[in-house]
């Protein structure tokens, strides 16, 4: 099968679960001896993990056209994502339509976080040109499946199973051996707690609003380091500036910034923390849960499926500080505890989030 994945963001250039999402797909579907091309905005290239192609244009109409030139041998079209410029997401149906509809391809929207379609994509009044634009869509939690529907998108031709974990290759536990080998090359002494963020700089994924639960936990700064590793990459929403600034002069504060190879720092941690207040489904909360992490999160749709509260993970409400420092608490105090739900939480993403089983899932409604 010739599968074609649209990302708005170039994975060359920025970084962040979206763009890891459509790589380690594409890596996934090859694997699966399917024909995968990677089309985006920018340069071109090659992704470094599995050697994917990334195919970058001026514009998405240019991205469109290279589509059409290959129409004949294309199979399945998959964008990865409401494209957030002015006036994309109109070209996205537009195109959409003329691709399925004349040259009777299938095609497919997906999109990771909730509200897009109603905030990014049009909202209503597009709701009934959009279903008839594409034969599917991929969500990544229950809150948006009402979303579509209330679109006027056919809930049969809603698919719910978000993205999956490479744990044979990138993300799984390591031995505390090896654990101490790693924080030796990062100068971290062994009995160290770290608390790590991973993330997009930006205001709905929180940084700053867990700095500020740090700064207030001072009988923990002596025994626990807080780790931020991400990037505003840019973006109109970004924070990192005020992080950095927020993040200078504290003790036991470190910050990473534009960094690949992730799974170092997980490998490194011993909590996580996710404190959003809008996701989809992130990929930071699957993949600690696939490195043997316990991860301390938001109740909110995406999350809330997926952790089950004091099993396989610890749920917050998002405007609660005092909730969150509690959590903190229990954890680095309870080693005994963090061990229990980090085990807990990799079998889940073993039996129901695998990267080889969530593709087969995109495959076989791709046959269908």
């Amino acid at each position: 099968m010739n599968i074609v994945l649209i990302v708005p963001y170039n994975p060359l250039i920025e970084v962040s679960g979206l763009e890891l999402i459509t790589v380690r797909l594409a890596g996934s579907l090859i694997s699966k001896d399917n024909n995968v091309s990677i089309l985006t905005k920018g340069i071109s290239g090659f992704w470094y993990e599995n050697n994917v192609r990334i195919i970058g244009f001026k514009d998405i109409n240019s991205i469109c056209h290279w589509i059409l030139n290959f129409i004949s041998g294309i199979d399945v079209i998959l964008w990865m994502e409401i494209f957030p410029g002015n006036n994309e997401f109109e070209l996205q149906y537009f195109w959409s339509n003329f691709f399925k509809n004349f040259y009777s391809k299938k095609v497919f929207l997906m999109v990771a976080t909730s509200e897009n379609m109603r905030s990014r994509g049009g909202g209503h009044l597009w709701g009934n040109y959009v279903k008839n634009s594409m034969n599917g869509f991929f969500v990544y939690n229950m809150e948006q499946i009402k979303e579509f529907t209330e679109l006027g998108i056919p809930e049969d031709i809603i698919y719910n199973f978000g993205e999956g974990v490479d744990i044979d290759n990138i993300f799984f536990p390591i031995s505390d051996q090896l654990k101490t080998i790693k924080r030796n090359a990062f100068k971290i002494e062994n009995d160290k707690i770290i608390i790590l963020f991973v993330g997009r700089f930006v205001d709905r994924k929180r940084p700053d609003f867990l700095l500020d639960i740090w700064s207030e936990m001072e009988e923990l700064h002596a025994s626990c380091e807080l780790m931020f590793v991400g990037s505003g990459l840019g973006h109109m929403e970004s924070i990192e500036e005020l992080l950095i600034e927020k993040c200078k002069d504290k003790q036991h504060v470190k910050i990473f910034t534009h960094c690949l190879d992730i799974w170092n720092y997980y490998q490194i941690a011993d909590i996580v923390i996710i404190p959003s207040v809008r996701e989809g489904l992130p990929l930071v909360l699957l993949e600690s849960m696939a490195s043997g992490l316990p991860v301390i999160a938001s109740a909110i749709p995406g999350i809330k499926d997926i952790i089950k509260n004091q099993e396989t993970g610890l749920l917050c409400s998002p405007s609660s500080m005092e909730e969150f420092k509690l959590a903190i608490k229990l954890l680095v105090e309870r080693k005994d505890l963090r061990k229990r739900i980090g085990k807990k939480a990799y079998e889940y993403i073993k039996k129901e989030r695998e990267l080889g089983y969530i593709t087969d899932k995109y495959l076989k409604i791709f046959n269908t």
